[in-house]
């Protein structure tokens, strides 16, 4: 099993030549160079401690000031896709049970991420699919700054599938073998 320090540096190597290389969401560099984002691992993570980490992080980010956005990774989980998009529908019910979905978003991206909708080999999947399970836990507040000062957010999706498409499903598939040969 690796490391935690090995499973943050394998998501920021994804970081850097997926999300930020490809330019899925243009406002990752800035995040990611300035070193604003808070990485936590969990290792054979149940439900409830999923639960607890996601609201104790909700908790910190609130305190803080100096990380705008977390990565909860679950390292050893949590595999089973369409369990973890149970998983993050209960996350989201507890974000309103503890009056915190007006003030935090969860974003989703799996190794075995898929669209509804779309084949398991779509290259538009690869605008998602991450090395681990990961809880991408967002500022509302950050969202609407993005949706304000970007020329147009609602084109994004639209760009990175066309993205994902011109560059096609065997080579994002090479490209992405490379997180799991180390």
């Amino acid at each position: 099993m690796q490391s935690e320090a090995a499973i943050i540096t394998q998501c920021q190597k994804w970081i850097q030549q997926f999300v930020i290389g490809l330019n899925f969401c243009p406002f990752a560099n800035f995040v990611f160079v300035q070193k604003k984002i808070d990485y936590q691992v969990l290792f054979a993570a149940k439900r409830k401690d999923i639960i607890a980490n996601t609201l104790a992080i909700c908790q910190k980010l609130t305190a803080i000031s100096e990380k705008e956005t977390a990565l909860l990774i679950l390292a050893t989980t949590w595999g089973d896709f369409n369990q973890y998009l149970n998983l993050v529908e209960i996350l989201n019910n507890q974000l309103k049970i503890n009056n915190l979905s007006d003030v935090f978003q969860i974003a989703t991206f799996h190794p075995d991420y898929v669209f509804e909708g779309k084949n398991y080999d779509d290259a538009s999947n690869f605008t998602n699919r991450s090395p681990y399970p990961i809880l991408h836990i967002l500022r509302q507040s950050s969202i609407t700054w993005a949706v304000k000062n970007h020329p147009n957010t609602l084109e994004i999706p639209k760009q990175n599938i066309q993205t994902a498409e011109k560059i096609g499903y065997q080579q994002l598939q090479n490209d992405w073998e490379q997180f799991f040969d180390e």
